[in-house]
C-alpha cells in the first residue's frame, strides 16, 4: 500500500484519502476526506470542533527529560466511523542511536458528553471532551479503534529510558484510516538530565473500595494493590493503604498483619512520600455533650504494634506516616469545629504519651534509630481538611484549606504561621480541591482547559505547599450527597457524579470493561502526573542553586520569570497562547537543569532597574560562557567564576540565552525576561484624579522627585478614582506596579479596586498596608480579569479608615 506524509495529504488535490470510483455496480462512492495532524499534550481538543487552522501541524514533537512521561496527540479529523490503525516506530539520532518504539504507548482518546457547562468561568463550550484513555491494543480488541466524530484523537505518551542518550530522535510513526496510510513525522528530544524516582511532593488520593465493587465488581487486596500502584505510576499516594479501609479498621489479626506488610513495602519506595494511619471509631464526651471519636485506645495499640514492628525489622514505619481523621472534613462548613478541636488535639496527645512510654520500655540495640523513631511517632502530623477559623483551638494539626486560599500573600503568610506554630521547622501546608475553587483557580474538572490541573503543581513548589488532597477518584457512581445514595451509572458516558461539577470525584475509569486488571487513567491524570513531574524537576533545580550557595530569595526571583505568564497568585492567567508559555517555561527549566548539573552554572541573581534587567551568572572554573552570542569574561570568585549579563528591556520580547561549554559539550538556556516595560509618572495623570469623598490632588515633591499627593478629608470612606486607560493594560501585560507613599507615622490600610473597559462595576484587586515612606505594590494583572472586563480603565485607591490621609502615588509601571 502506497504511504503518504501528512505534507503531501494536505497539499492540493490529495486532502482526501479515497476518492469517487466506480464500484462493479457502476455506482460511484462518497469521497472520504480525512486529515492527520498533531498536537502537545497539554490541551483536551473535543471532539466536534473546528480544528482546521491546525491541520498543518504534522510532526509529532515531543521533549522529555530521562526517566520522565511526557504525552502529545495525533489527531484524526473527518467523517466519523472509520477504522484507524497507529503503529510506532524506533527513531535515531544523528549519533545513529535509537529511541526504542517500546518506550511509546498509544491509547485510543473516548469521548465523554458535557451537556451544561456547570464552571460558569471556564474558557470552553458544551461538547464531548476527550477524558478515558484506552490502551490501543484493548482498542482494537474491542473495536473501538473507529472515529466517532470530527475529530478523534490518539494519545502519545513517551516514557524515556533512564540511560536514553541525550539528544533529538526523528523517524516516523505510521497512522492508517480506512485502508489509506500516513506517515506521521516524529522528533524527541531528551535532555540531559534524569528525573528521580523519589516523589518530594505529598498527596492524598482516595479509592473507595466501595467504588471499586460497582465499578470492578471487585474490592479484593490485590485490586486495591492495582489501583495504589497506579496512583504511584502518576507520583501519587493512595489515600490508604491497600487492604485496609481507612476507617473502622482495628489493629489485630490479619487486618493488622496486612497493615504492617504494607506500611514496610511502601514505607521502602521511593515513590511513596506519605500513607495515612488506619483507625476505628468511637465516641467521646467533650464539652458536655457526646460528639464522634477516634477510638483512641485502638488507635495507641497500632501505634505501639508499629513500633515493635520497627525496632524487629530495623525500618523506621512512622517516617511517612500521618493521619487524616476524615470524619469532620470540612469542619468550617459542617459545624463540626468542635468535634476537629477534640479528635486532633486527643491524637497529638496519644501519639505524644506512646512515644514517651515506649522511650521507658521498648529495647532496642540502636539508640540512635530508636530516638529518631520516637520522635517521628510523637510528631505524626494530623491533616484537617476546611478553612482556618478562630474556633479551630489545637496544639498541632495540618491544615488543609483550598488551594484558593493561599490566592494573596497576605493569606499565604496565614497559613504558614499556623504550620509553624504547630510543627516549628518541620510544618507543612497542604491544600486541596474539590467542587471548589473554579475557573480560573486549577481544578481537576472535565471542563477546565488541561493546563489548570497541570499547573496546580507549580503553584504548590511556588508557595512551599507540600501536600494535595483529593476526595475521591474512581466514583463510579452518582452521588447526591455526602453519604450514601448512590446510584449505578453509565460511568464511561456520565460527566458529572456529583452535583454541580463534571468530572469531581474519579480520575479513574474501571478497567473491567475493557479487559484491565485495575483502572484506566484519563488525559487528567496524565496532566497531574506532568506537574508532579515538574514538581520534582524544580525540586532538584533549587537543591543544585543551594549547592551552589544562590540565596533562597535570588532562586524566588528567577523562579517569577519562569510563571509570570502561567498564573498569578492562584489564578491560571487563560487566554490564547497559555500552551505556548508552558512549553517555554519547560524549556528554561530543562536548560537551567543541564547548566546546573552539567556545567556547574547557575543563575545567581537577577533584577530589573530602570528598564535594564542584571543577570548575575557563576560557573565552574573551566567552562567557558556566551550570553545573546556575546563571550562573558569572568571574575575569579574562589573555585567559581562570576558574570554579568545586561539586558535592555527595548524589545516586545527580551530573551537572554545563555550557552556554557565544558569538556568539548555545550549547553544552552533560553530564558524569557518579558516584554519593553512601560512606566508613568502619575502626575500626568492629575486631570484625570478625583478625591470622590472629598479632598484635594495636588503635585508634591518627595526625595527629589515629584509625585501626585492625594488629600483625603475625613470622611465614612475614603475614595480616590484614577483614569489609567492610557496604560495599555490587557491580558496580555503581566503586572502593574503602584509606588505610593505614606506621609503617615502609622501603617495605614488601603485596599485597590479595579474597573475594565466592559465592566459595569469595580472590582477588588488588591488589600494591603502602607508603612511610612515608599512602599511598592505588585498587582499581578490577571487580578483585573481583562479577559472578561476588557482593558483597566481606572483605578480606585480607597483608605480604609475615616481620618483625614495623605498618601501620593509616584510611579506606575506595567510590566510585559
Amino acid at each position: 500500500m502506497k504511504k503518504r506524509t501528512i505534507a503531501s495529504v494536505l497539499s492540493v488535490c490529495m486532502l482526501v484519502t479515497a476518492y469517487a470510483c466506480e464500484t462493479e455496480t457502476g455506482a460511484e462512492t462518497k469521497p472520504v476526506e480525512i486529515n492527520v495532524w498533531t498536537e502537545g499534550g497539554a490541551e483536551k481538543l473535543l471532539r466536534d470542533a473546528d480544528y482546521s487552522s491546525r491541520y498543518e501541524n504534522d510532526t509529532l514533537t515531543i521533549k522529555a527529560f530521562k526517566n520522565e512521561y511526557e504525552s502529545a496527540q495525533i489527531m484524526i479529523s473527518g467523517e466519523s466511523d472509520q477504522e484507524y490503525t497507529v503503529e510506532t516506530a524506533a527513531l535515531k539520532n544523528a549519533a545513529g542511536e535509537t529511541l526504542s518504539k517500546d518506550a511509546f504507548a498509544l491509547y485510543h482518546q473516548k469521548y465523554i458528553s458535557v451537556t451544561h457547562i456547570r464552571d460558569t468561568n471556564s474558557p470552553t463550550a458544551e461538547g464531548y471532551y476527550p477524558d478515558a484513555l484506552i490502551p490501543m491494543d484493548k482498542a482494537v480488541a474491542y473495536e473501538e479503534n473507529v472515529t466517532t466524530g470530527k475529530n478523534q484523537g490518539i494519545w502519545v505518551t513517551l516514557n524515556v529510558p533512564e540511560d536514553q542518550p541525550a539528544g533529538t530522535y526523528t523517524g516516523a510513526f505510521t497512522v492508517e484510516v480506512s485502508g489509506e496510510s500516513y506517515n506521521v513525522p516524529v522528533s524527541v528530544t531528551v535532555y540531559d538530565y534524569t528525573l528521580s524516582d523519589e516523589v518530594h511532593s505529598k498527596s492524598s488520593f482516595s479509592f473507595g473500595y466501595e467504588y471499586l465493587g460497582w465499578g470492578e465488581l471487585d474490592t479484593s487486596v490485590e485490586m486495591q494493590e492495582a489501583y495504589y500502584e497506579a496512583l504511584l505510576s502518576y507520583r501519587l499516594n493512595a489515600q490508604q493503604l491497600p487492604g485496609n479501609e481507612m476507617v473502622y479498621v482495628l489493629p489485630e489479626g490479619e487486618s493488622l498483619e496486612r497493615f504492617l506488610y504494607y506500611a514496610d513495602k511502601y514505607t521502602k519506595d521511593p515513590r511513596v512520600s506519605t500513607f495515612n494511619l488506619p483507625f476505628t471509631m468511637s465516641t467521646a464526651i467533650y464539652e458536655g455533650k457526646s460528639i464522634n471519636s477516634v477510638d483512641f485506645e485502638q488507635f495507641a495499640k497500632l501505634l505501639r504494634e508499629m513500633a515493635t514492628y520497627s525496632v524487629e525489622n530495623k525500618i523506621n514505619l512512622f517516617e511517612k506516616a500521618s493521619t487524616y481523621f476524615i470524619f469532620f472534613d470540612e469542619y468550617d462548613l459542617n459545624g463540626t469545629t468542635d468535634v476537629a478541636n477534640y479528635n486532633l488535639n486527643k491524637g497529638t496527645e496519644v501519639c505524644e504519651s506512646v512515644a514517651a512510654e515506649l522511650a521507658e520500655t521498648l529495647v532496642c540495640d540502636d539508640a540512635e534509630f530508636l530516638q529518631e523513631m520516637l520522635a517521628d511517632l510523637a510528631g505524626i502530623k494530623h491533616k484537617v481538611v476546611g478553612s482556618l477559623t478562630d474556633g479551630l483551638q489545637v496544639k498541632a494539626a495540618t491544615s488543609v484549606p483550598l488551594i484558593s486560599r493561599y490566592e494573596t500573600e497576605a493569606e499565604r503568610q496565614t497559613y504558614t504561621d499556623f504550620a509553624k506554630e504547630c510543627y516549628g521547622d518541620d510544618a507543612e501546608l497542604w491544600c486541596y480541591t474539590c467542587l471548589e475553587p473554579r475557573t480560573p483557580h486549577p481544578t481537576y474538572h472535565i471542563e477546565d482547559i488541561l493546563a489548570s490541573s497541570r499547573l496546580l503543581s507549580w503553584m504548590m513548589y511556588d508557595y512551599d505547599i507540600v501536600g494535595n488532597l483529593y476526595w475521591e477518584t474512581a466514583l463510579y457512581t452518582w452521588r447526591q450527597a455526602a453519604f450514601g445514595d448512590y446510584q449505578l451509572q453509565d460511568y464511561y458516558d456520565t460527566a458529572m457524579r456529583y452535583p454541580l461539577t463534571n468530572g469531581d470525584g474519579f480520575l479513574f475509569y474501571p478497567g473491567r470493561d475493557y479487559g484491565v486488571y485495575g483502572p484506566i487513567g484519563t488525559v487528567r491524570i496524565h496532566s497531574i502526573r506532568d506537574g508532579n513531574e515538574e514538581y520534582d524537576l524544580l525540586y532538584a533545580l533549587e537543591e543544585a542553586y543551594q549547592k551552589y550557595g544562590v540565596s533562597e530569595e535570588n532562586f524566588n526571583a528567577l523562579y517569577r520569570y519562569l510563571t509570570v505568564d502561567l498564573y498569578a497568585g492562584t489564578r491560571v492567567r487563560i487566554r490564547d497562547g497559555l500552551t505556548d508559555y508552558m512549553a517555554q517555561s519547560r524549556e528554561s527549566l530543562a536548560g537551567l537543569l543541564e547548566l546546573a548539573y552539567n556545567a556547574e552554572t547557575v543563575i545567581e541573581e537577577i533584577k530589573t532597574i530602570d528598564g535594564v534587567t542584571s543577570v548575575k551568572l557563576s560557573a565552574a572554573a573551566g567552562v567557558s560562557l556566551k550570553a545573546n552570542g556575546e563571550t562573558l569574561t569572568p571574575t575569579a570568585n574562589g573555585d567559581r567564576n562570576e558574570y554579568t549579563v545586561n539586558v535592555p528591556m527595548t524589545q516586545a520580547s527580551n530573551v537572554l540565552n545563555v550557552q556554557a561549554t565544558v569538556a568539548g559539550k555545550t549547553y544552552e538556556m533560553s530564558l524569557q525576561l518579558g516584554g519593553a516595560s512601560a512606566t508613568v509618572n502619575a502626575i500626568t495623570l492629575k486631570d484625570k484624579t478625583t478625591i470622590r469623598s472629598g479632598g484635594e490632588v495636588s503635585i508634591d515633591e518627595i526625595d527629589g522627585a515629584q509625585a501626585l499627593k492625594l488629600a483625603y478629608e475625613a470622611a465614612d470612606s475614603l475614595s480616590a478614582e484614577m483614569d489609567v486607560s492610557v496604560l495599555n493594560v490587557t491580558e496580555s501585560k503581566t503586572t502593574l506596579i503602584i509606588h505610593i507613599y505614606s506621609y503617615s507615622d502609622n501603617a495605614i490600610d488601603i485596599k485597590l479596586l479595579s474597573k475594565g473597559a466592559n465592566a459595569t462595576r469595580y472590582i477588588t484587586a488588591i488589600e494591603t498596608t502602607l508603612q511610612q515612606g515608599w512602599n511598592t505594590i505588585e498587582i499581578p494583572v490577571t487580578a483585573f480579569n481583562c479577559t472578561n472586563n476588557g482593558a483597566l480603565e481606572s483605578i480606585r485607591i480607597n483608605v480604609q479608615s475615616t481620618q483625614a490621609t495623605d498618601i501620593a502615588v509616584g510611579k506606575i509601571e506595567v510590566g510585559g
